[in-house]
């Protein structure tokens, strides 16, 4: 399969990048470039239940996506207590891009004491298909077959909402080895296409989608250092569908309410006082089928027996702060 989309693991780096463990409250708009690159190894899809599936060739596919965005703090502070004088809003306009998609968003975190964030945020983009690669589809009842949407007539949008709990052993302990940064994040997500009903399957960023509430999250462990290798760690992720039946016909044979995990080693590498890098080593799981195939896109009208789990992707991010 030849697909790009949204790198889904990065996610959660959006926030952690920014949180208050170098936090920045200048009023100034913060000006900032992102290049998420992902490379997937083969794995061969392997029928029955629950079990791990080997690299067995060198590529797969490849994602990657570029986004710009701004950032605009504005000091609320809720006191004079050091816990309370720090409080702010950040205004985050972006844009991200790849060669199939575009989608424009905004996002508004804030933050009333250290450890806490409340951030919500929608979006709207749409795609198309290019050299082969599949940008945006939708599931023909008729034929069986997926057929392409139509750019700028169908929309894909989001509204979501979340909280982010955080801390950092260095405001305990002086030092700057001291530093274990702790952070747990979790949301809810309504996402549509526009043009197509619901229980109906819809294909963006690579991934089958319904309209639908979902939630995810993830939970972050790592040590901070004062050297090139800025912080090294954890990152565990999950995402799910809240209710099933959205999936309409194919809520039972493809497990609607099924949820997905990742577990990824982190390291973040401070290049120049402008750019930094993050890599990520990716591993997770995904949906085990008693029918054998070749095609993700057969993948919807197969019956789910298990959890598949394998190595999937290595993931680069370079930041770039004007």
């Amino acid at each position: 399969m030849k697909t790009f989309g949204l790198i889904a693991v990065l996610s959660a780096l959006f926030i952690f990048e920014g949180t208050v463990f170098a936090q920045d409250n200048s009023s100034d708009w913060k000006l900032a470039a992102t290049t998420d690159f992902a490379y997937y190894p083969k794995s061969d899809f392997v029928t029955g239940d629950s079990h791990f599936a080997p690299i067995t060739g060198p590529y797969y596919t490849l994602e990657c996506r570029e986004t710009f965005s701004g950032t605009k703090t504005i000091s609320v502070p809720l006191g004079d207590h050091f816990l309370l004088k720090d409080g702010n809003i950040a205004f985050v306009p972006a844009c991200e891009l790849t060669p199939i998609f575009i989608k424009p968003k905004f996002q508004i975190d804030y933050t009333p004491l250290p450890f806490l964030i409340f951030s919500g945020g929608a979006s709207v983009g749409t795609g198309w298909n290019f050299f082969g690669f599949k940008g945006m589809q939708y599931l023909n009842e008729k034929t069986g077959e997926f057929d392409n949407l139509t750019t700028f007539k169908n929309l894909f949008s989001d509204i979501w909402g979340g909280v982010t709990f955080q801390f950092d052993t260095g405001a305990l302990i002086p030092g700057d080895w001291s530093h274990v940064v702790m952070q747990a994040c979790a949301k809810f997500t309504y996402e549509s296409m526009s043009g197509i009903d619901d229980g109906d399957i819809w294909y963006w960023q690579s991934r089958f989608r319904v309209n639908g509430l979902y939630h995810s999250g993830s939970v972050t462990l790592a040590y901070q250092m004062p050297i090139a290798l800025y912080r090294a760690g954890l990152m565990f992720e999950w995402f799910g569908y809240c209710n099933g039946n959205d999936y309409g016909k194919y809520a039972d044979s493809f497990d609607g309410e099924f949820v997905q995990y990742d577990i990824s080693l982190l390291t973040q590498w401070t290049i120049t006082q402008k750019d930094s890098l993050i890599m990520l080593l990716n591993f997770g799981d995904q949906r085990s089928y008693a029918e054998s195939h070749d095609d993700y896109f057969d993948e919807i009208k197969l019956t789910k027996t298990g959890r598949e789990w394998l190595f999937k992707r290595i993931v680069f991010r370079w930041v770039h702060n004007f």
